[in-house]
């Protein structure tokens, strides 16, 4: 039945040429006979008015916090469960409807209040087709501006039974809760219900701002649970969304699993979404890749949904088991690496075999070329007779590795298991849009060509475990053939001491975080992180195209003698005593240390003191249960679609009967949001919104503060230019304008000192030893004193008493002066003005 549903989804989709319609905004009324189901509460049955919007955009309503549905208060949901219960004993639950034989079940988790009479009762045909068709209202969680994603939770099929009493009608109350970086939304709960359908008018659609773009989608399949006891962990799921391309609409199904980190593990049902990414800016969006990855931490306010939380971002055996023992975690642990040796020798033995006979590597207009061995044959070839292109080929040969392991991922012939290629990315980097590779996909797609595929591995892999297990009974049965031990054999402890128990957990720590460092290094070298994986390559091909221009010959050369001649000469045998004597002062030794660690100490606290304020922050807006969402995808085994899954391109606009291009679909946003949890700032950590509103403040503050530091310079820079002009107009007014003096040398002992009209031409002899003063009385006297040695001039004036001071360096200096007034000693004597003048150019 699940097969089926999903061919008609795939079908629909083919057939559908409306999309999501586009509806004004309309005002709906609930019916106060409607029954209300007991776990779905964030439905309110009052009055409600929508309106729609584009995509990327919201509504002109009130928004109001969404609530999580475990978030709501048990004691009201299990009152009304009572009654829902009390009731459903005297209501039809299905009934068999004689115009088209087929039997009707109630609607759950209610019907459509817009068509209640019609929804009410739907058989499982009308189910699936009410799951296909598009969602009503979306809810717009998270805080990222970098693209959008586009969630749909359709369906759950073939789920376990987690309660008591499945013969009198108990099944599991089913719910999923989704988590995308700095968000947790969860959908509405269907009680009594296997395979639940969340129809088009419940909460199941949900529109996620994107912060970075290699984030995961985690989903959690629950059953809900009243009481003490936590809600029943059914399965989940890890969702890569760098692999999807833009402007395309998957209807993804995938298998629910407890955990993705042991070695054995079963599936617990499926789950079926649909999924659509869009980005703002696509190389913006590859630009992005480059900046660290941001931590995210969703607080709620129970314990019981920091469950569902932790359980949906790790499943059983997650980041708490690294330092606690589990037998079993161990167990996968050492399987793990075993599993990592085991498929690095396969590569490495493919990789050569497939080199060196020139197997077909890449596949050309359906042709398979051996392209990877002519290269490497040239490579070698080069190499030979150029040993000195070691350093350049090393790095280009590091691209040509992710470069072919990229061309392989691309090349498998399911196409759930590929991912964009190298030329995808530059294509984005080059025009800033990508072209999309693939226009549909159809269920089934590369399923049986899959199947063989991932058939012949398994084969390959248990025929070699058969021979080494053969081969290590064989051994040690030659072992106990020769055995020459005679020794008594003495009986051994076999209880565990108990110390070493207690370092179990310390080991198993360790053993997990190698098992990490080889995830991280797999997800890189196959291209799973694919964004990622283009920019290592990228690098090392630049790095590897600039090196071939080196003389490496000449570089190596040097860097060898450098070395050789710094560090292995007879001079080290100084550095080495240098290096004891250094070593000897251990109260100096000692206090650089101390010193050093406090910086580190500083550091640490600064750090710390960061990150409470960024924990109270957080607990006191969103609750005080944090955890930790992780931002790569370590785990052991990767979450594909399953063949039934299907794509096909989003087409968001349509030209009408005029040929003008409008809008074909769009989608209503409900009045719900959940807010984005990630904080910006130091010293006062602020929401997204906040953060934002507040740069906006402060961008406003900066300029009115710059305006306003521009309007004091200019009252500065003209109250100044008045004091000038003032100051400059009353020493003009005390300057002796009508003398006209004008100083000229004579020689090396002599000088003359010209009078204006009103005085007269007067003449001075010449001074004696250069410190003779000549006198001359007239209206206004004057006397000049010459000091031939430092050749400097002294004219008085007795007018104002004013003192002229200049250099005697030239044939004739005119006096361009500035004034410095100060008083005379005597009382009765007025100002006095003294003019320095230190160039006789001036």
């Amino acid at each position: 039945r699940s097969t089926n549903h999903l061919e008609d989804l795939y079908e629909c989709d083919l057939n559908r040429t409306g999309g999501h319609v586009a509806t004004t905004a309309t005002s709906s009324s609930g019916n106060s006979s409607r029954p209300v189901s007991a776990l779905h509460p964030n439905r309110s049955n009052n009055n409600s008015t929508t309106t729609t919007t584009t995509i990327d955009t919201t509504t002109t309503t009130r928004k109001v916090c969404a609530q999580l549905a475990t978030e709501v208060d048990e004691a009201q949901i299990a009152g009304e469960s009572l009654v829902n219960a009390l009731s459903a004993a005297f209501v039809t639950k299905s009934y068999v409807d004689h115009a088209t034989g087929q039997v009707k079940h109630r609607t759950k988790p209610y019907p459509d209040p817009q068509r209640r009479r019609r929804t009410e009762f739907l058989s499982h045909p009308e189910i699936r087709a009410e799951t296909r068709q598009p969602s009503h209202e979306w809810i717009q969680a998270g805080s990222g501006r970098l693209g959008k994603l586009y969630l749909e939770i359709l369906s759950c099929h073939d789920l376990p039974n987690t309660d008591v009493g499945e013969s009198v009608g108990n099944l599991t109350d089913a719910f999923v809760s989704a988590v995308f970086e700095d968000a947790m939304v969860q959908t509405e709960v269907i009680n009594d219900e296997l395979s639940p359908h969340w129809l088009p008018w419940t909460k199941r659609a949900f529109v996620f701002g994107i912060m970075h773009p290699a984030s995961m989608l985690y989903l959690g399949c629950f059953d809900y649970d009243l009481g003490l006891t936590e809600h029943e962990k059914i399965g989940r799921v890890a969702v890569n969304i760098c692999n999807l391309q833009r402007d395309t609409e998957y209807t993804l199904r995938y298998g629910l699993y407890p955990s993705s980190n042991v070695t054995e593990r079963k599936s617990n049902g499926t789950i079926t979404i649909r999924i659509r990414v869009e980005y703002h800016d696509e190389k913006a969006m590859v630009l992005a890749a480059l900046r660290p990855r941001p931590k995210f931490h969703v607080n709620v306010k129970r314990e019981k949904s920091q469950e569902v939380l932790h359980y949906t971002c790790f499943g059983f055996y997650g980041d708490e088991n690294e330092t606690k023992f589990d037998l079993t975690v161990t167990r996968s642990y050492i399987n793990e690496i075993l599993e990592h040796k085991r498929l690095l020798g396969y590569a490495i033995v493919d990789t050569f075999s497939s080199l060196v006979f020139w197997r077909g590597q890449v596949r050309i207009l359906g042709l398979w070329l051996p392209l990877h061995s002519l290269l490497f044959f040239v490579m070698a070839a080069t190499l030979v007779e150029r040993p000195q292109m070691l350093p350049a080929f090393s790095l280009l040969s590091v691209a040509w590795m992710f470069l072919a392991l990229g061309t392989k991922r691309c090349q498998h012939p399911s196409p759930w298991h590929r991912c964009p290629s190298f030329w995808h990315f530059l294509e984005i980097l080059q025009t800033g849009r990508s072209s999309l590779r693939m226009r549909r996909v159809a269920p089934m797609e590369g399923g049986q060509e899959a199947a063989v595929y991932e058939q012949y591995w398994k084969d390959r892999i248990e025929k070699d475990i058969d021979a080494a297990t053969r081969r290590r009974e064989e051994d040690e049965l030659l072992m106990n053939l020769a055995n020459e031990n005679i020794q008594t054999k003495m009986k051994a402890d076999n209880l565990i001491p108990i110390e070493l128990l207690s370092r179990l957990g310390r080991y198993q720590g360790i053993i997990a975080r190698y098992c990490r460092y080889a995830r991280l290094f797999k997800i890189i070298a196959t291209w799973e992180e694919s964004i990622l994986s283009f920019w290592i390559t990228a690098c090392f091909l630049v790095a590897g195209l600039f090196a071939l221009l080196l003389d490496w010959g000449f570089i190596l050369t040097w860097v060898g003698r450098i070395v050789v001649w710094c560090f292995l000469g007879p001079h080290m045998s100084i550095v080495d005593a240098y290096l004891q004597s250094k070593s000897q002062k251990d109260d100096k030794l000692l206090e650089t240390a101390m010193e050093k660690f406090h910086q580190k100490s500083k550091r640490a606290l600064e750090r710390n003191q960061d990150a409470t304020k960024l924990k109270d922050a957080k607990c006191l807006l969103f609750g005080p249960y944090i955890t930790l969402v992780p931002n790569f995808n370590l785990s052991r085994h990767y979450d594909r679609p399953l063949p039934q899954s299907f794509a096909r391109v989003y087409k968001k606009s349509a030209k009408d009967q005029n040929g003008d291009t409008t809008l074909k679909k769009s989608i209503t946003m409900s009045k719900e949001y959940v807010p984005g949890q990630q904080f910006f700032g130091t010293m006062v950590p602020r929401p997204n919104d906040a953060a934002i509103k507040f740069e906006g403040q402060m961008d406003h503050l900066k300029d009115l503060a710059a305006a306003t530091l521009k309007c004091m310079e200019e009252i500065t820079e003209k109250r100044r230019r008045e004091r000038l002009e003032r100051y400059d107009s009353e020493q003009e007014a005390m300057l002796p304008h009508s003398l006209g003096y004008e100083l000229i040398t004579l020689g090396n002992s002599n000088a003359s000192c010209l009078s204006s009209d009103s005085m007269g031409t007067t003449r001075m002899g010449s001074g004696v030893d250069g410190s003779l003063a000549r006198h001359m009385d007239s209206a206004t006297s004057a006397s000049l004193e010459v000091n031939e040695e430092a050749q400097v001039a002294v004219l008085f004036i007795r007018r104002r008493n004013s003192s002229f001071v200049a250099t005697n360096r030239s044939q004739s200096v005119r006096l361009g002066y500035e004034l410095k007034p100060y008083n005379s000693d005597q009382n009765d004597e007025p100002w006095e003005h003294s003019i320095h003048l230190s160039n006789a150019n001036m």
